[in-house]
């Protein structure tokens, strides 16, 4: 409980200083993902979309994908509710037709903003008064033999590219370092060919198992 509780804290510690630092957070912040290694004992904290993928070696020898998060959206039941307790909408935009556009977003009660897509974040003080929270959800995985490697990258990695693809593109390589560069430089393509020019964040860690 203690590696647990230090998450925590580390978390909201980390979102006090955004701010009370020199950034305006009003509508401005961030997700976070983070993995802390403890002998065999793998803990993973985070809030937001940022996502944590762990590759092992299946049982027919196969690099497969296991996600170790969960991608804190609005709609998620027990985010929603807590949401709407704190006097925030989920909704999606509407275009000039009255067609619902885009994902579903935090919202204040009486004004379309601030539109947040994640019910989870760093900063985002707007947010913050109706529901979206900084502390991070924890899961704890005990490493074996068969984990080779493991991906914590940005909301921007994982738009165009699902958690078995990312592991696939890095499997490739003879190193992790080289199957991340691939892995960023293949999401921001993406990025250039899906959106006409617009390219979201795109941050990527790989770190490899190494088992004596």
């Amino acid at each position: 409980m203690e590696v647990e509780k230090a998450l925590e804290k580390g978390f909201s510690e980390v979102d006090k200083s955004m701010v009370n630092g020199t950034v305006d957070c009003e509508f401005s912040g961030t997700t976070a993902v983070v993995g802390l290694l403890q002998e065999s004992r793998l803990y993973m904290a985070w809030v937001g979309d940022s996502k944590g993928v762990l590759a092992k070696t299946g049982p027919s020898g196969n690099i497969e994908a296991v996600d170790l998060t969960v991608e804190h959206k609005p709609t998620l039941p027990a985010e929603k509710k807590r949401i709407l307790n704190s006097n925030g909408r989920v909704e999606r935009l509407v275009d000039e037709t009255g067609s619902p556009i885009g994902p579903y977003r935090v919202w204040l009660q009486y004004a379309w903003i601030p539109g947040l897509a994640m019910s989870r974040a760093l900063g985002d003080v707007l947010a913050h008064q109706v529901g979206v929270i900084s502390e991070p959800e924890l899961r704890a995985h005990d490493v074996t033999s068969e984990d080779v490697f493991l991906i914590l990258a940005s909301d921007g990695v994982w738009e165009f590219i699902d958690s078995q693809s990312a592991v696939d593109i890095i499997a490739q390589h003879s190193s992790v370092e080289d199957g991340c560069r691939q892995l960023v430089d293949e999401a921001y393509q993406r990025w250039l060919t899906e959106e006409e020019g617009v390219v979201d964040d795109i941050t990527a860690v790989v770190v490899k198992f190494i088992h004596r």
